[in-house]
């Protein structure tokens, strides 16, 4: 080599394979031409391929994604079909994060059920009449005392004491 010419860099692709958490293929790949990730099943045939300008993609319920994060770039797997569990790995194949949805936090709405109260919204007040001189007023109440009422309803009953009422 003569000196003061120096040769170039020529960057090499490096490959390295894992195995998803849905059985699945994925050999993530960094060469000259960027980060990729080609996804296949066990038996070698190919479903798909991501790199940062198609970062995402989507088979049987699962996403696959790149995430630029700074410099890095990491590869996500997300379980669509089994709640949202999701791993991230580093090129280096190292599984790096793992999020698991708690299975317990989830609130189950259910829309197929007509819950009618019975009884009217002055349960619990009936009877109740101001004493001379005394504006009630209700409050409507949320939270804790939601729950009070036959309605689902609770009132609270303020009472204004007038200056020198003695109360």
């Amino acid at each position: 080599m003569l000196p003061g010419i120096e040769q170039p860099e020529v960057k090499k692709e490096s490959s390295v394979r894992i195995g998803m958490p849905d059985g699945r293929i994925a050999k993530l790949v960094d060469g000259p031409n960027g980060k990729r990730v080609e996804i296949s099943m066990p038996n070698g045939s190919a479903l798909g391929a991501i790199d940062l300008k198609r970062p995402s993609t989507q088979n049987d319920g699962w996403t696959y994604k790149l995430v630029q994060d700074g410099k890095r770039v990491k590869f996500v797997v997300i379980d669509g079909k089994g709640g949202g569990n999701s791993w991230v790995y580093d090129f280096n194949g190292r599984l790096i994060e793992k999020y698991t949805v708690d299975g317990a936090k989830k609130d189950v709405v259910r829309k197929d059920v007509n819950i009618v109260p019975k009884g009217g919204v002055k349960a619990g007040a009936e009877g109740v009449t101001p004493s001379e001189g005394e504006n009630p007023m209700l409050l409507a109440a949320g939270g804790g005392m939601a729950s009070a009422g036959a309605a689902g309803l609770g009132f609270a009953l303020l009472r204004r004491h007038r200056a020198g009422d003695g109360g």
